[in-house]
């Protein structure tokens, strides 16, 4: 008899349901502005997910691992279980395009996400890191006409930097998609995760000022512009995709850049704006918003994905990663690039 219970207890907790692993809740879409007569096609849906890379998740040992996420378990942090979440999460919201971050599993989110009705492309870091960023659409919405990647590595001898302070593993990536209904319109998409160390924020502007840089030689196809900027809105680096411009004596430059001048003509619309910016990273020690969501002028903005509440630090049994997506309802204009 105590063998037969021995044997029935091993097969309850083998197969039984985790009960550790939670459900991620409902968010809801908040309306920023009511659009009529939305042409057929013309109306889209991107979110924005850095989803944790699961190489980083185990990095530390297991003391300072618990440190950092002290609402996530061995069970919590299993990859599995956290694609599960992602899935299922990516369901509800049926976005058009995913952008993400720290991707270091694409084959497995592929497989989830291809019977939702998407294809998508990974670009890994430079350098040998795990990860990388990837875009995901929905096919029978877009055809990808091109892809291409924008490597930091290349900074110092692009812009004549100092090789051992900008040498750098982090990348961009630029789509441009055709729309299947819409009358031959295109439209751009470019995410990037730019360098996450705050006492070297300098590089994070020389990047972002060459992302934005090879963004402008699109021409005049509406754009959206996502991703990690590990900047917060205070940053140089937000104030120079709102304003389009950025003096090198800016604090953030650390003395680097005096005599520069950094600029763009994209005009950028932060989709968040509105909402003073709700914290997009929930960590033990640092939390803010550092994820965006940027669009040009000739796409009009519907509404945006409400931020969720009660969080504290991430990640936990709903929420699979230490960033929560972000996303926005935008609407093609009339001023639009036709290939």
């Amino acid at each position: 008899v105590g063998l037969v219970v021995v044997i029935c207890a091993v097969i309850y907790f083998l197969f039984s349901p985790n009960d550790q692993i939670g459900k991620t809740p409902s968010r809801a879409w908040r309306l920023v502005k009511t659009i009529d007569h939305v042409p057929s096609g013309q109306k889209i849906r991107v979110v924005q997910y850095n989803i944790l890379g699961d190489a980083y998740a185990w990095a530390l040992p297991t003391p300072s691992r618990s440190e950092r996420y002290p609402n996530a378990t061995k069970e919590i942090l299993d990859w599995n279980n956290r694609l599960s979440l992602i899935r299922e999460e990516l369901h509800s919201y049926n976005a058009d395009l995913i952008t993400m971050q720290e991707v270091d599993h694409f084959d497995d989110l592929s497989r989830v996400l291809t019977p939702l009705g998407y294809k998508g492309f990974f670009i890994n870091r430079t350098g040998g890191k795990p990860d990388g960023c990837a875009i995901f659409y929905k096919s029978a919405r877009f055809h990808l006409m091109w892809n291409t990647t924008i490597s930091y590595q290349e900074l110092p001898a692009k812009k004549g930097l100092d090789v051992t302070r900008y040498n750098n593993t982090n990348i961009g990536v630029v789509a441009l998609f055709k729309l299947v209904e819409g009358d031959d319109m295109t439209l751009a998409l470019a995410t990037t995760h730019l360098f996450w160390n705050e006492d070297i924020s300098d590089l994070k502007v020389q990047q972002a000022s060459y992302f934005l840089e090879t963004i402008e030689h699109l021409g005049s196809h509406p754009v959206i512009i996502t991703g990690d900027f590990n900047s917060v809105p205070s940053s140089a680096v937000v104030e120079l995709f709102r304003t389009g411009k950025l003096l090198g004596t800016h604090v953030d430059l650390r003395g680097h850049a005096d005599q520069s001048h950094f600029s763009h003509s994209l005009k950028l619309d932060d989709v968040y704006e509105s909402m003073s910016h709700p914290h997009t990273i929930y960590g033990q020690k640092f939390s803010n918003c550092v994820d965006y969501i940027w669009k040009t002028k000739n796409l009009e903005l519907e509404a945006i994905l409400e931020p969720p509440t009660g969080i504290k630090t991430l990640p936990d049994q709903n929420w699979p990663s230490d960033h929560i997506s972000i996303g926005a309802d935008l609407i093609l204009g009339q001023n639009y690039q036709k290939e």
